[in-house]
């Protein structure tokens, strides 16, 4: 920059005044020096015989010698930064974002932004420089979604590429072991390093609650029964509605129930259907009328303990027979009859 001084003259020294315009171009020497005198000659005419000379002054002072901070790159979602990193200090930046030199990425938008620095030196020499700052945006995903499950469902993998956590730690899967809502965070990180997170929510529906069924034990040919519970029972497989002891055994049936968020539970319980015991109340006897005599040769089997009677029991002594009928029919164990005769 150069400075300009000069000497002044009053209009009684000069009753015509001329503007002349002429350019001045410094060369290096100049610079090196520092300064030039400019001197300007007036040559009279007559009827005037003097020549009246000014001069002039130029001072050159260096241009500021400024140097701006390196390009940077910057999310979409960073909060806005105060800009430094020019030399000297002192300039103001400007440019798209830029407000006292602030630097908001979200005001300016994703894309390159050229940024200016000027700086003014205390010659008021003014200097210049330009620097980029690259915002570059936001990954774009889908929030996953997963569930809802039913507690005890297989635990799952995530599918997806990028990072999941639970209560702050990391996680590549869900196991839906206990009923309840989760609050997980999703995390991606694309090409320029920038990341987006999402929440979502896993829900696990609880088991329906029920007590086991609880049938038999039954004897061999007792009547059909008919379930009460409103789930489903199977045997073997096959959906069943009730229940026909007609053969002794051990049965496995399953029992399930279904709630409102169409969970299931099951379990198992075991129906008892007892074989009829084998009696033999013995031959047939014939006995004179008013002797008595011992019963023997009876018999009974089956799954202990077992407990046995005659009838009718109003002729009987513990197993000795007294009576006056002619024919009496005694049952052992109601199944079987044995016929005692009189002999008259």
């Amino acid at each position: 920059m150069h400075k300009a001084s000069s000497g002044t003259h009053s209009k009684q020294e000069i009753s015509i005044i001329k503007t002349c315009l002429t350019q001045f171009i410094p060369w290096s020497g100049d610079y090196i020096i520092g300064s030039v005198e400019l001197c300007l000659n007036a040559i009279s005419e007559p009827p005037c015989d003097e020549d009246i000379t000014d001069c002039m002054t130029l001072y050159f002072y260096p241009k500021p010698v400024i140097t701006c901070p390196p390009d940077l790159s910057v999310c979409i979602d960073e909060d806005p930064f105060l800009l430094s990193g020019a030399s000297p200090e002192g300039g103001y930046y400007s440019g798209p974002g830029v407000l006292n030199n602030i630097f908001d990425p979200q005001l300016a938008g994703a894309g390159n932004h050229q940024i200016t620095y000027d700086y003014i030196d205390y010659n008021a020499c003014p200097a210049q420089c330009t620097f980029h700052i690259t915002v570059n945006p936001l990954p774009e995903f889908d929030c996953p979604e997963y569930g809802p499950f039913c507690q005890g469902d297989p635990a799952i993998v995530f599918e997806e590429t990028g990072v999941f956590t639970f209560n702050g730690d990391v996680v590549t899967g869900f196991d839906p072991v206990a009923a309840g809502e989760y609050i997980l965070v999703y995390t991606e990180t694309n090409a320029f390093g920038c990341e987006a997170s999402c929440e979502f929510v896993i829900v696990v529906n609880p088991l329906p609650e029920f007590d086991c069924p609880e049938y038999g034990p039954f004897c061999q040919g007792d009547p059909a029964i008919v379930f009460e519970e409103t789930g489903v029972f199977t045997l073997n497989g096959d959906v069943v509605t009730g229940f026909d002891p007609v053969a002794a055994g051990e049965y496995n049936l399953v029992y399930t129930e279904t709630n409102a968020f169409g969970c299931e539970a099951s379990c198992e319980f075991v129906i008892v259907v007892n074989p009829l015991p084998t009696v033999n109340a013995g031959p047939n006897l014939t006995i004179p009328y008013g002797a008595s005599v011992t019963i023997s040769g009876a018999s009974a089997s089956g799954i202990e303990p077992l407990s046995y009677f005659w009838s009718p029991p109003s002729v009987l002594i513990t197993f000795l027979i007294q009576g006056e009928s002619q024919f009496i029919q005694l049952t052992y164990w109601k199944w079987i009859r044995m016929k005692i005769k009189w002999k008259l």
